[in-house]
C-alpha cells in the first residue's frame, strides 16, 4: 500500500524588488528528495499596476527550466495587477513540476524597460514530497 502525500508549503521572504533590477537570480532552496510542486504564489506590500513598457516578469526556475511565472506587463495583454497585501497565483508549467531530489530551485527577475518596485515581497511554494 502506497503512503499517502501530505501538500506542504514552504515560504520565501525575498524583501524589496527595487525598480530598474537587473537580472536578479535569488537561490531559494535545494529539495532533499524529489518533489511536485503544485502551487506558487507571489506577494507583496505594494500595489502595482500593470503597464506596458516597464514591467518585471517573474520566475521559479530550476535554474535550466521555467517551473512557474507571472508577470506585471504588458497591460496590453494579460499582465497582473498586483494588489497590496494580497497573493497572486503565478502559471505553472505542467512539463516542469516534478523536481529531482538536490536540484536548485530560484526566483528570478526578467525587466522589461526599468521593471517596477514591489515591497516585502513573498514567494510560496506549495508541494508534494515523494521522500528518499
Amino acid at each position: 500500500m502506497s503512503r499517502p502525500y501530505v501538500e506542504l508549503q514552504k515560504s520565501f521572504v525575498l524583501g524589496v524588488i527595487a525598480i530598474d533590477s537587473d537580472a536578479i537570480k535569488i537561490p531559494l532552496w535545494k529539495p532533499k528528495s524529489k518533489i511536485k510542486i503544485t502551487g506558487v504564489r507571489l506577494g507583496a506590500d505594494t500595489a502595482c499596476a500593470k503597464a506596458n513598457t516597464n514591467y518585471n516578469t517573474f520566475q521559479l526556475t530550476d535554474v535550466t527550466n521555467v517551473i512557474a511565472s507571472i508577470a506585471n506587463g504588458p497591460d496590453s495583454a494579460a499582465g497582473t495587477t498586483f494588489v497590496a497585501g494580497s497573493f497572486h497565483d503565478m502559471t505553472l508549467v505542467a512539463l516542469y513540476q516534478e523536481v529531482p531530489a538536490d536540484t536548485q530551485l530560484q526566483f528570478e527577475i526578467v525587466k522589461t524597460g526599468n521593471g517596477l518596485a514591489l515591497a516585502r515581497t513573498v514567494l510560496e511554494i506549495s508541494y508534494y514530497d515523494y521522500g528518499s
